[in-house]
């Protein structure tokens, strides 16, 4: 077994990582705006192609992943290990459950024809129970991402090679 992950993995990883924030820089923005402000017409064409590609990206690597080879496992205890497959877990239901909610809001709503352009304003989503739903999903994905990234600074402190089997470019 290799002691990283595969090419493919990596890249969809970090390109899954810059579509998040991105989406969440744009959606952010968006919900700012005045409901008939152009730019809104445009960063919500913008945030419905980057959440349905964030749905099949995350279906991909799920599937790359599941087919491929994983490297060897760190070196973790019982307890680190099943919170660390816990925390992966949650983040691939969250990542599912914002597309899923994502598109129910978009489905639930006349978003569809505002993004076309047959609506003048964009529609009032904050009383779907999608649109709440998308929105908690995101502080989950934030303290789930948080908790990732401190659990492989922990592990990359005290016992190393956990950043090496992610980044490409570290030996």
């Amino acid at each position: 077994m290799k002691d990283r992950w595969p090419l493919a993995l990596v890249a969809i990883h970090w390109l899954t990582a810059l579509l998040i924030v991105g989406l969440v820089v744009v959606g952010s923005t968006m919900v700012d705006l005045a409901a008939d402000d152009p730019l809104r017409r445009v960063l919500g064409r913008l945030h419905g192609v980057g959440g349905l590609s964030l749905g099949v990206l995350t279906l991909t690597r799920l599937l790359v992943r599941k087919l491929g080879q994983s490297p060897e496992p760190l070196p973790l205890s019982r307890l680190q290990g099943l919170f660390a497959g816990l925390v992966q877990g949650l983040l691939y239901v969250v990542l599912f459950g914002l597309s899923a909610s994502g598109l129910g809001t978009a489905l639930g709503s006349d978003w569809g024809g505002f993004l076309r352009g047959d609506v003048q304003n964009a529609p009032v989503l904050s009383a779907l129970l999608s649109r709440q739903v998308h929105g908690a999903l995101i502080y989950a994905l934030v303290a789930l991402t948080g908790v990732h990234v401190i659990g492989v600074m922990v592990h990359q402190v005290r016992k190393g090679g956990a950043l090496r089997r992610m980044v490409p470019f570290l030996r």
